[in-house]
């Protein structure tokens, strides 16, 4: 019995330990991006994702970031290896998921481009955004 409390007590010390209370925005931002690196090595061909530019102009609000964890949640539910990395239990989508729990507090509102685009592209873009973050947050 004495054994079974001391593993408890040690697992539930890792477990305050390792929890995000004292994580940074910079450090979720980074996080994400490193995911995107890794992400963008392996993308799945001829899939498309709504353009989330305005007017032709990349604008990275929390907006943004919020219909971009929508837009890709589209692809969580699809099989295949080259979709692991969008399920919602993956680094991307687990810290875009933090980082807009953090700066957008109600419903994103839907797209309303119509367009379209690859998604290395939109990734691309959402990496600029991400670039652009990181810079500001230093």
């Amino acid at each position: 019995m004495m054994m079974k409390t001391m593993m408890l007590l040690a697992i539930a010390a890792v477990c305050i330990s390792a929890a995000p209370a004292g994580v940074t925005n910079r450090h979720v931002l980074m996080s994400i991006y490193d995911a995107l690196n890794d992400t963008m090595k392996h993308l799945p061909e001829k899939v498309f994702l709504h353009n989330l530019r305005v007017e032709g102009h990349l604008a990275c609000t929390s907006e943004f970031f919020c219909q971009t964890l929508k837009e890709l949640g589209t692809l969580s539910g699809l099989s295949g290896p080259k979709y692991e990395p969008f399920r919602t239990d993956k680094e991307l989508i687990r810290n875009l998921n933090v980082f807009n729990s953090r700066h957008h507090n109600t419903t994103c509102p839907v797209a309303d481009n119509s367009n379209s685009i690859e998604l290395y592209g939109f990734l691309t873009d959402l990496k600029k955004c991400l670039q652009m973050k990181i810079r500001n947050k230093k």
